[in-house]
């Protein structure tokens, strides 16, 4: 005998808000960017928090005139990224931007018998970057990967 099968409502709502894009990109100083655009927000014009979390992580080097870098261990610095803020909502989108700043080197990095005279350079990645609404409980992460990694040292000036 067929006996058809009943899905619950539950089953068959899909949460309104959600992520149409997301996408990250590294400026030239190791800073990174995340784009984004959420909707299915309502018709409601308001402020909505997002969040932007992970993890950035910088290698740090000193380098002589002749490009070549001393024995020993590199400097490293970690940082945990965990910035909210408010975005204005319109006609149920908001679209929004993120700059995170690369860790700021140690400072036995900065005070190293090599800063008077060697050349300091860095790279820098970025994961687990995810954009979250904190008001409506969607995030970027099963969707968009927004990890970055810069591999190409960046010259940075120590004073």
């Amino acid at each position: 005998m067929f006996r058809p099968c009943l899905e619950s409502l539950c089953d068959r709502i899909v949460p309104a808000a959600h992520f149409l894009y997301a996408n990250s990109s590294l400026l030239a100083d190791g800073s990174l960017v995340v784009e984004f655009k959420e909707a299915g927000l309502g018709n409601k014009d308001e402020l909505v928090p997002i969040s932007l979390t992970g993890t950035a992580e910088a290698t740090y080097q000193w380098f002589n005139k002749g490009g070549n870098k001393p024995q020993g261990q590199p400097f490293s610095s970690e940082q945990a990224i965990d910035v909210t803020e408010f975005f204005q909502s319109r006609n149920g989108h908001v679209t929004g931007t993120f700059t995170i700043a690369a860790p700021a080197p140690p400072e036995e990095f900065l005070t190293h018998p090599h800063a008077a005279n060697w050349v300091a350079m860095f790279t820098v990645s970025y994961t687990d970057i995810a954009c979250v609404d904190l008001e409506n409980g969607v995030s970027t992460a099963p969707d968009f990967f927004l990890d970055q990694e810069m591999t190409t040292p960046i010259p940075i000036v120590v004073d």
